[in-house]
């Protein structure tokens, strides 16, 4: 998972790599392990992606009830073949099965790639709840789950 994701590329719209050092990925995998904090009132679902036994990126969603936040972080070597967007439609279809009605992603508007990733897979701009995190110059968009 490391080599996947120790990129500055991966980090252009997410302040920097999502992780720098092996020691950083392992702190990362305890916490994001475990359940979140109980005064957060949200569960976290995380999912390594492989191609062939090799960690090619990440897939994340924190649920708030009914409504899903998602995202999904591959390294550099895989983008463009289409293995995010297949990870991402699969893991939609996972949080329909249990029960989510909406799942909404946060992104850049420059980062072009994650925009139209996301159109492909139905996703509008919509204004989010409180729950869902979005950073500001951000853009939140939604998708029916239902």
């Amino acid at each position: 998972m490391f080599d996947a994701l120790n990129d500055e590329l991966v980090g252009r719209f997410l302040d920097g790599p999502d992780v720098t050092t092996v020691e950083a990925l392992e702190q990362k995998i305890t916490r994001v392990t475990f359940e979140a904090p109980p005064e957060r009132n949200e569960v976290w679902r995380n999912f390594a992606v492989l191609l062939d036994g090799r960690v090619i990126g990440r897939l994340e969603a924190t649920l708030h009830r009914s409504v899903a936040e998602v995202a999904c972080v591959f390294g550099p070597a895989w983008w463009g073949h289409g293995y995010a967007t297949e990870a991402t439609a699969w893991l939609l279809h996972h949080l329909c099965e249990a029960g989510m009605s909406e799942a909404w992603a946060t992104i850049a508007p420059a980062n072009t790639a994650s925009n139209r990733l996301l159109a492909r897979l139905g996703f509008t701009p919509g204004n989010p709840p409180d729950c869902v995190t979005c950073d500001d110059g951000d853009v939140a968009l939604v998708r029916s789950l239902a």
